[in-house]
């Protein structure tokens, strides 16, 4: 890796998690699924219970959250680098502006180094409108991504085990060997401590969206907005005390569908209760009149959410969004050296280093690169692309010429003559697969195998390709015409040697291939 992919990894690289850039979207896309509905099967849930959610799988969200906010932070940077750029583009210009050329070279220099610094400002510019359109766009879908992913951890941390809400410190979770508890309580789930000191998800829960005040009166917290009433709370739980809904389905149930939908939504159907039928606590799961302002609430939350459907929410959406940012970041990078240049020089304006002598050694370097200055600045690096073209393409032509010189160099074969070729052949099917060969069953003696009519043309054809080598063996260079090429030291036969040629090269192309 260069130093330069270095420099840029440290760039990135603004947590632990983050620096792995490879392992980032597949990362996004599993956290948005586990967060969708977060059924994290551990096989603890006793006999009549549903799936247990698990501890790990809600940290799995927290690190996605954490990761889907740092991409504003990203996108910032990646803005204040490009308009750096442009600063430097303009410390530049004004350089050139107030420098006083007193030759003809150095006035041309001016004249070209002014035109092409407003090319190169033009392009920056343009770039860094498109950088500004990606980063709000990838920034926005991140955010609202994020606060999903907030919602979904705070109905968790609020969701509690006890018949009256206590606080945030206890959570609907399963309590098993996987999360270091040993599952004896409420069949077969226990109350997790989340947020206490020490803990595993110490740190990770959010407090934002229980404290901001939701848009219509007499509001509840919303993960406490369905479920059966308690005092001015609304608590998710069955009729036997201490039972957590989403982790234990049994008679005393929740929800059901006697007057009602079939599935329970929260968080916008990033948790659904699914039913299973019944009515033994319909009383407790249906919404009063009491709570209508909550009711209110929910419907206004899903509007919202509803309202910014112009971002991506899918993970499927999310991933082509921020591959597509990360690619754009990327192609930035690509020209940061030749920015720093420009940067460099702009800097040098306000120095004591003589402008002409510093300018006129710089703009060579740009001279060089400024037809391929768009390419450039949309990632497209010629010079690289080319060179490893150009490596590539001259280790196959070594392999290739090595193969040629050791099979050239190889032990010399004389061959046989056909005849001989197919007197060799005893048997009759052998001798009659060779196109060249024919088995004579009315011959009384050895061999009968003999050339056949293809066989004996061949043979022709060899005689005369010997006639002509021989034609041309030991003639001097100064004779060597016609038929005849001078190669090496000696004259040979030029269809030979065109033959021959072709020959070495298919087998040398064969050898690289297999």
């Amino acid at each position: 890796m260069s130093a330069r992919n270095d420099e840029k990894e440290k760039q990135w690289c603004t947590t632990g998690r983050f620096c792995n850039r490879s392992a980032f979207l597949p990362t996004i896309r599993m956290a948005l699924v586990a967060s969708l509905l977060m059924k994290a099967q551990t096989g603890e849930a006793a006999a009549g219970s549903g799936v247990p959610f698990s501890v790990p799988a809600v940290k799995h969200i927290c690190d996605a959250s954490q990761d889907f906010k740092l991409t504003t932070a990203h996108a910032r940077q990646q803005l204040a680098q490009k308009g750096a750029t442009i600063s430097g583009l303009s410390k530049l210009l004004k350089a050139i502006e107030i420098w006083s050329p007193n030759n003809t070279a150095q006035r041309r220099t001016a004249a070209l180094g002014r035109q092409f610094i407003l090319e190169i400002q033009a392009t920056a510019l343009q770039k860094y409108k498109q950088l500004a359109e990606e980063a709000t766009h990838a920034s926005g879908s991140a955010g609202l991504a994020a606060g999903r992913i907030d919602e979904t951890i705070a109905v968790l941390a609020d969701l509690t085990t006890a018949t009256t809400y206590t606080g945030s410190d206890v959570a609907c979770l399963a309590s098993n060997a996987a999360n270091g508890g040993s599952g004896s309580k409420d069949g077969g789930q226990r109350r997790q401590d989340v947020s206490g000191k020490g803990k595993e998800l110490n740190g990770c829960f959010t407090t934002i969206i229980r404290t901001e005040a939701p848009p219509t009166t007499a509001p509840k917290p919303k993960a406490k907005l369905v479920g059966k009433p308690n005092g001015d709370s609304f608590l998710l739980a069955s009729a036997a005390a201490g039972n957590c809904p989403l982790t234990s389905v049994a008679a005393s149930k929740v929800v059901d569908t006697t007057n009602g939908p079939a599935d329970l939504k929260l968080a916008d159907g990033l948790i659904t209760l699914t039913s299973t039928g019944g009515g033994s606590n319909h009383a407790q799961s249906k919404i009063s009149p009491g709570s209508d302002a909550s009711a209110e609430n929910m419907a206004t939350y899903h509007e919202a959410f509803g309202a910014a459907e112009t971002y991506q929410t899918t993970a499927t959406a999310l991933q082509q969004l921020l591959s597509s940012y990360l690619q754009s970041f990327e192609a930035n990078q690509n020209s940061e050296e030749l920015k720093r240049s420009l940067i460099a020089v702009g800097a040098a304006a306000e120095m004591t280093t003589p402008i002409p002598k510093t300018f006129e050694s710089t703009y060579k370097e740009f001279a060089a690169a400024r037809d391929n200055w768009t390419l450039i600045a949309e990632g497209e690096d010629l010079e690289a692309k080319y060179n490893e073209a150009l490596r590539v393409h001259l280790k196959a032509q070594n392999a290739m010429e090595d193969r040629l010189k050791k099979l050239e160099a190889g032990p010399k074969v004389i061959p046989k003559p056909m005849e001989e070729i197919c007197a060799d052949i005893k048997e009759k099917a052998p001798c009659n697969e060779n196109p060249n060969c024919k088995y004579n069953d009315e011959k009384k003696e050895e061999p009968k195998c003999e050339l056949s009519d293809n066989g004996k043309k061949e043979a022709e054809k060899a005689k005369e390709n010997q006639e002509k080598k021989d034609e041309c063996k030991n003639k001097q260079q100064k004779d060597c015409t016609g038929n005849c090429k001078w190669e090496g030291a000696e004259c040979k036969d030029s269809s030979f040697l065109v033959h021959k040629k072709f020959t070495l090269s298919a087998a040398a192309f064969a050898a690289l291939l297999f």
